[in-house]
């Protein structure tokens, strides 16, 4: 029921690789092999991954499995495919970002689609963003790659800049540009994607 790191051993397992130890010591710990999977065993003894160490996000300090948002975001009805994946932070270290593709058909916004993830995820979880493409850039196996597609969905992660419409829209606009030291946020635009952090946030309220 704990997750933790998934390390196997026993006859099955290479003993090691040959010619490179600084391999063999970063990847085995008292004969186990250490996969770089995370998962959990449940009361029978059944085991479940959870998802690759390597591809935790570290959103100030909060460790998040990206797969755990992935299938948050596959349970939506007009969800065909999603991937989350981290996005550089200067004060976070990380923040999350995932991509979506809809079923032909559909008609969902980026905005309904992350907000139907808060009754499915603790807050610090959801993403800051959700951009809809067409297609998710995968590698030449066809296996999504996280690692690297924040690079390559930059265009789509751009921030949206629609201007304010009226004077209160316009009124929280300048405190977030004082806030975030940022020009013309747009009214669509997440604060914690353009920026900001909790003692940000706290700033902005105030």
């Amino acid at each position: 029921g704990t997750t933790g790191e998934v390390a196997i051993r026993g006859a099955s397992v290479t003993p090691g690789y040959e010619a490179n130890p600084a391999a063999n010591a970063s990847a085995f710990t008292n004969g186990w092999f250490r996969t770089g999977d995370q998962g959990y065993l449940d009361v029978d003894g059944y085991l479940f991954l959870t998802g690759r160490l390597k591809e935790l996000i570290n959103r100030g300090g909060e460790k998040i499995a990206p797969r755990e948002v992935d299938e948050a975001l596959l349970s939506h009805p007009g969800v065909a495919e999603a991937v989350t994946f981290p996005v550089p932070h200067p004060t976070l270290g990380e923040d999350i970002a995932a991509a979506v593709v809809l079923w032909p058909g559909r008609s969902e916004t980026a905005t309904a689609v992350r907000q139907f993830l808060f009754d499915r995820l603790a807050d610090f979880k959801i993403p800051s963003r959700v951009v809809l493409v067409d297609q998710i850039p995968k590698g030449s196996t066809g296996k999504i790659q996280r690692i690297g597609l924040a690079a390559k969905l930059s265009r789509a992660l751009e921030p949206e800049g629609v201007a304010p419409s009226n004077p209160l829209e316009a009124t929280i606009a300048r405190f977030y540009a004082e806030v975030l030291e940022v020009a013309s946020p747009g009214v669509t635009d997440n604060f914690f994607s353009l920026g900001g952090d909790s003692l940000g946030a706290t700033r902005l309220s105030a």
